[in-house]
C-alpha cells in the first residue's frame, strides 16, 4: 500500500500578510486546497501524515518537521510528498538543497505539487528542481536584504523595530507614518529610575537585585531579580532615548569543523545608534555615568559583602570548553609522622587551586603556581616583542619591502581567481557546465577570493606601524606589572592584569609529575 505525506510551511511573505490580516490562516488555506487536489488525484493524505512547520528557520537544522519528514520518507511505503510549491521544502544553502534532493532521489519518493510531479530518478526533473531551489534561495536572500534595509531605514528614522519592548515601555503604531515607537509605562519607569539611581549611588548589580527583591518588586518575567538582568538593563541604550541596529549581531562561524550560529554583542561604534522618537526614562548624562561605573567595576565578580580572592577572575578561560577558570579552596590536608602512627597527625592548610567551572577534562592546578607561570610567560613576551621592535627599527625598509612583495603575490593570486570565476560563468553560458556544477565550483572560487581579500586587508605597512606603536606603549605597562605583581592585593593584581591582558587560555591534561600546563596569553594590542 502506497502512503502519501503532506508538508506545509509558511513563507516570510505569508507571515507579513497574516500580521496585517488577522483572520487569514495560511496553513489552513493550503491544507484545504491540497485536500481537494489530493482526493481528486486519487492520492489522499491522512491527517496523521500532515507535517505542519510552525517555526521559521533558514536551514533544515532549525526546522524539526522537515527533519522528521526526511526521516520518514526512508520508509519504502511512502510513495510521495505533497507540497503547495517545491520552494516550501527548502530555501537553505547549497548543503540543505543537496540533502533534500538526494534524500528524495535515493528513497525514490515523488515530490508532488498542484502544477507538477517531480520524479528525481528522471534527470530532467532533477535539473528542473535544482534550478527552482537555486532561484528560491536567491529570492530568499533578496527578500531578507530588502527587509534588513527596511529595518535599518526605520532605525535611521528613530523608530523602534524590535517586537519585544524593554521593561518600562510599551510599543505603539505611529499615526500617519510607517513604523512603531515606544511610550512610557510610568509604574515600571519608576523602577527603572530606581535601578539607575542605586547604581549611581555605588550599588553593584547583585546588591540592586537584592534590594528590589527585598521590596517585593517582581522582575519583568514575574520572578525574582537577578544581577545579569540588572546589568542588561543598565546597558540598554533605549532608556537614554536611543534606538540601535545590530548591537547584537547574528554570525556564522566554523568551530571544530562544524558550522555554528552565534549572537555577539558589538562594540560601541560598530553598530548603528540614533536618537529615537520615544521619550527617554534616563537622562543621557546619568546613562553615561552609569556606563563609566560599570566599566570601572567590571573586574568585580563577587558579592558586595565579600572580598575578591581570585586575582585571575574573568581573565583565564579553559581551552577545552571555553568556560572561565575559577578559584577553589581545598580541604585541609593531613600528614602522619612517623609512617603508620595515626595518634599524632600533622594538619597543614592546602593551597587553593584554579579549575574549570564546567567540570570538563581540563585538570586543575595550584593557583599560586599558575600566577608564577603567568608572570614568567609575560617576561618571555617582553623579550620576544622587544626583539620584534628592534628588528623592525633596524630592518624597516626590508620589512616594508617584504610586505609590498606579499601584497603583489596576493593580488596576482586574486586576479587569477577572478579570471577563474569569469571562465566558470562562460562555461555556464556555453552549456559546458550545468547549474549544479557551476554553483559548486564557483562557491570554491568565491571562498578563495574572500580569503585572499581578508589577507590583503590584514597585511599592510600601515597596520605594521600601528602594531609597533601599540607594542611600545604596552611593554612598559607589562614591565610594571611584573615588578609589582607579588606586592599587590588580590584586587590590585586583577585590575593590573586586566589592563594589559585580553584573556588567557588555560590548558592542562596531565597531573602531578606529568604536568603539561600551558598558558596562551592574548594581550590588549
Amino acid at each position: 500500500m502506497n502512503i502519501y505525506l503532506e508538508y506545509l510551511r509558511k513563507s516570510r511573505e505569508d507571515l507579513d500578510y497574516e500580521r496585517n490580516n488577522q483572520n487569514y490562516k495560511t496553513l489552513e488555506r493550503h491544507k484545504e486546497r491540497l485536500k481537494l487536489i489530493t482526493e481528486s488525484a486519487g492520492k489522499p493524505v491522512n491527517a496523521e501524515n500532515i507535517y505542519e512547520e510552525v517555526v521559521s528557520g533558514d536551514s533544515i537544522a532549525e526546522r524539526p518537521e522537515i527533519q522528521r519528514l526526511l526521516h520518514d520518507i526512508e520508509d519504502p511505503v511512502v510513495k510521495g510528498v505533497w507540497v503547495i510549491d517545491v520552494q516550501r521544502l527548502c530555501r537553505g544553502d547549497l548543503g540543505d538543497q543537496d540533502k533534500i534532493i538526494k534524500t528524495f532521489k535515493y528513497t525514490n519518493t515523488l515530490i508532488i505539487t498542484p502544477e507538477k510531479e517531480y520524479d528525481l530518478s528522471n534527470p530532467a526533473d532533477e535539473e528542473y528542481l535544482i534550478d527552482k531551489l537555486s532561484y528560491s534561495r536567491k529570492e530568499y536572500n533578496n527578500i531578507k536584504k530588502r527587509l534588513n534595509e527596511g529595518r535599518k531605514d526605520s532605525v535611521y528614522n528613530g523608530c523602534f523595530i524590535s517586537g519585544v519592548c524593554c521593561y518600562g515601555y510599551e510599543r505603539y503604531k505611529l499615526k500617519g507614518q510607517k513604523g512603531f515607537s515606544l511610550k512610557i509605562i510610568e509604574e515600571q519607569a519608576e523602577i527603572v529610575r530606581l535601578i539607575f539611581q542605586l547604581c549611581l549611588n555605588g550599588k553593584g548589580t547583585h546588591a540592586i537585585a537584592t534590594h528590589l527583591n527585598s521590596l517585593g518588586i517582581k522582575s519583568p518575567k514575574g520572578s525574582v531579580w537577578r544581577k545579569n538582568g540588572i546589568r542588561e538593563m543598565l546597558h540598554n541604550e533605549t532608556y537614554a532615548g536611543y534606538v540601535t541596529w545590530q548591537e547584537r549581531k547574528y554570525i556564522t562561524v566554523v568551530e571544530n569543523g562544524e558550522i555554528k550560529h552565534k549572537i555577539i554583542r558589538q562594540k560601541k561604534g560598530d553598530y548603528l545608534r540614533v536618537e529615537g522618537k520615544h521619550e527617554a526614562i534616563i537622562s543621557k548624562e546619568d546613562f553615561d555615568l552609569v556606563q563609566a561605573k560599570l566599566k570601572a567595576c567590571s573586574t568585580k565578580y563577587v558579592k558586595e559583602e565579600k572580598e575578591l580572592k581570585n586575582p585571575l577572575a574573568g581573565i583565564m578561560r579553559c581551552s577545552e570548553c571555553g568556560f572561565v577558570m575559577a578559584r577553589f579552596d581545598r580541604k585541609q590536608s593531613v600528614y602522619y609522622r612517623p609512617r603508620g602512627d595515626r595518634s599524632n597527625p600533622i594538619y597543614y592548610p592546602a593551597k587553593p587551586i584554579i579549575a574549570c567551572t564546567h567540570k570538563c577534562k581540563t585538570k586543575s592546578h595550584t593557583l599560586e603556581y599558575v600566577e608564577v607561570a603567568l608572570i614568567e610567560s609575560l617576561k618571555e613576551w617582553i623579550i620576544q616583542n622587544k626583539k620584534v621592535i628592534e628588528d623592525y627599527s633596524n630592518n624597516q625598509n626590508t620589512i616594508i619591502s617584504n610586505i609590498v612583495n606579499q601584497l603583489e603575490v596576493l593580488n596576482k593570486e586574486l586576479d587569477k581567481e577572478k579570471i577563474k570565476l569569469e571562465r566558470l560563468r562562460d562555461f555556464l553560458d556555453e552549456g559546458i557546465y550545468d547549474k549544479k556544477t557551476y554553483l559548486e565550483r564557483s562557491k570554491i572560487v568565491e571562498d578563495s577570493i574572500s580569503t585572499l581579500n581578508a589577507q590583503i586587508s590584514k597585511i599592510s605597512t600601515e597596520n605594521e606601524e600601528i602594531k609597533m606603536e601599540k607594542l611600545k606603549t604596552l611593554i612598559p605597562k607589562v614591565e610594571t606589572c611584573i615588578s609589582e605583581y607579588f606586592n599587590l592585593s588580590v584586587k590590585e593584581k586583577n585590575e593590573m592584569l586586566r589592563s594589559i591582558i585580553e584573556k588567557v587560555i588555560y590548558t592542562k591534561t596531565q597531573v602531578k609529575s606529568n604536568c603539561d600546563l600551558r598558558l596562551d596569553i592574548h594581550m590588549k594590542i
